[in-house]
């Protein structure tokens, strides 16, 4: 998405944004593994310690490139590349977590068949959805349609009046 910018006149501008955003998207996999395993593990105290650095380098980031007049960068910067870096150097720095050897191995598709037709089923719904969304204002017949929730609301909020009267 992020060269799609480069592409088109009217999103140039905010193109180099996008792409420091998709470094810190890229980044943030150690920060989200970091702190997951140190809930997991309830090490409460390293986790509230590391966050409140990461809130700090943050803060201080996002300060510092806007009084030197970074603008939209400065907000970027801070609150998408600057927030990936806390739980990730704590993880892979501090306590050299390393996968264990062997992690990775070739899946068995058949025995995942039920999950992935369920997330097709769930994908070509999103989509349909998303058609019936953009073109039932242009069908035939959505006048009606709308005419008919109108009734049913003038209908409710009278019911809701006398209601409130008795």
């Amino acid at each position: 998405m992020a060269p799609a910018g480069w592409l088109s006149p009217g999103y140039r501008p905010i193109a180099p944004l996008v792409h420091i955003a998709a470094v810190g998207v890229f980044l943030d996999w150690p920060n989200h593994l970091g702190a997951t395993m140190l809930r997991r593990a309830l090490d409460l105290r390293r986790l509230r310690l590391v966050a409140a650095l990461g809130i700090t380098l943050r803060l201080v980031t996002t300060l510092a490139l806007a009084l030197d007049g970074k603008g939209a960068y400065a907000i970027i910067i801070g609150n998408n590349v600057v927030t990936a870096i806390p739980f990730g150097v704590d993880l892979l720095l501090v306590r050299r977590w390393r996968p264990k050897p062997g992690w990775w191995r070739v899946p068995v598709w058949h025995a995942y068949a039920a999950e992935r037709r369920f997330g097709l089923q769930r994908a070509g719904f999103s989509v349909l959805a998303a058609i019936d969304f953009i073109y039932a204002p242009c069908s035939p017949g959505f006048e009606s349609v709308r005419h008919q929730d109108g009734v049913k609301e003038q209908r409710l909020s009278a019911r809701t009046r006398w209601m409130e009267r008795s």
